[in-house]
């Protein structure tokens, strides 16, 4: 059990990222890498038609690496909002709207927002830590 958790590196707890990694003086001293981080995001708008794994996972590569869908967004439980892990390269821009042409030729937006962040520094711009913090 202790090597599945080390392997997996990431784990949510109440859908906000853990790291996790084998304790030593080395790693104690050096953060972990957070240029790419698994991140909830919520998709807000998206067309009936276009609620399914495939084409969720298709929108989701607008804003990082597909991981999964939510439960409640596998189940189609709340159709207002799908919420997606994607793995987001936290080096890039965070994509606030996604936009398509649906089938009819019209340019349809869907709205992106991210439910948790890591703190990011105000001082070296840096993910994972705050200003206060900075070294």
């Amino acid at each position: 059990m202790r090597t599945r958790v080390i392997n997996r590196t990431y784990w949510h707890i109440a859908e906000v990222p853990l790291v996790v990694n084998e304790w030593s003086p080395e790693t104690a001293l050096n953060p972990p890498d957070l240029s790419a981080m698994p991140i909830w995001i919520d998709l807000k708008g998206v067309p009936s038609m276009m609620f399914s794994h495939k084409a969720l996972k298709c929108l989701s590569r607008a804003a990082g690496n597909f991981v999964k869908l939510h439960p409640n967004t596998e189940k189609c439980t709340h159709l207002d909002v799908a919420r997606i892990l994607v793995e987001v390269n936290m080096h890039k821009p965070l994509v606030e709207k996604i936009s398509f042409l649906d089938k009819d030729g019209v340019n349809v937006m869907i709205d992106v927002s991210y439910p948790w962040l890591p703190p990011k520094c105000s001082v070296c711009s840096a993910w994972g830590h705050k200003g206060t913090s900075c070294t």
